[in-house]
């Protein structure tokens, strides 16, 4: 189904503006070079540490530590979820409307750095939140508008390299990775030796670090823009 333009584009020889990306010579080191890179990986890992406590705690949560049964924990236990599956591809199209309307400044680090923001209030508000239902609705939406600053990453990471946004991509999920590996066993230890209100006290500062690392994503300089000495081109 691709059309006769599109695939004379994919045929073409590779050209100075468009060179080969199979020959090896694009290395992670340059990608390296990139502030944006650091500080987008970096953000990235603070929402893969908070993540991994929706996915491997908060059942647990609901049930040791807020008293509801199995059955009634295992329902309300949905609520991220659903709130997931309804922010993220709203925060997707906010996202792609702010950029095309005001540039990345708005649309991208805006969307990214405000929600991880509002994430870390809403994670917090659930956390010292006496009324076990509060605390719930406080922690879904939490779980839901940090999902939303999901779209501003990946498309972060096309901006910032269009041509090698696969590795840009791959680099920056690792950070999500490694991020949730800490918090499923970081997160149950605060709290047994603090606290719940404490552990979930720690993601919300997580979030909050998120949100300050977007300052460090620009857009001006772009991975595309390195030569091969790792100096910027004009």
């Amino acid at each position: 189904m691709v059309n006769q333009e599109e695939l004379a584009w994919i045929t073409q020889a590779p050209t100075e503006s468009q060179p080969d990306l199979s020959s090896g010579h694009f290395i992670f080191k340059d990608l390296l070079r990139l502030q944006s890179v650091w500080f987008l990986t970096l953000s990235y890992t603070m929402l893969g540490y908070i993540a991994y406590i929706y996915l491997s705690w908060f059942f647990l949560y609901l049930v040791n530590v807020r008293h509801f049964t199995v059955l009634k924990g295992s329902l309300l236990g949905s609520g991220p979820f659903i709130a997931i599956a309804i922010f993220c591809p709203l925060g997707g199209w906010l996202t792609d409307r702010l950029t095309k309307k005001y540039g990345y400044s708005i649309g991208r680090t805006g969307v990214g750095a405000v929600g991880m923001f509002l994430t870390s209030l809403l994670i917090y508000s659930g956390a010292v939140a006496k009324d076990p239902y509060t605390a719930i609705l406080m922690l879904s939406l939490g779980a839901g508008i940090l999902y939303a600053t999901v779209g501003a990453y990946w498309a972060s990471t096309i901006d910032l390299s269009h041509k090698h946004s696969g590795a840009l991509s791959g680099l920056m999920n690792m950070g999500a990775n490694l991020g949730g590996t800490i918090s499923p066993t970081l997160t149950p230890f605060i709290g047994e030796k603090w606290g719940w209100p404490i552990a979930l006290t720690v993601a919300a500062g997580v979030a909050f670090l998120g949100s300050l690392l977007w300052l460090g994503v620009k857009f001006d300089k772009k991975v595309e823009t390195v030569t091969l000495n790792g100096t910027f081109n004009n």
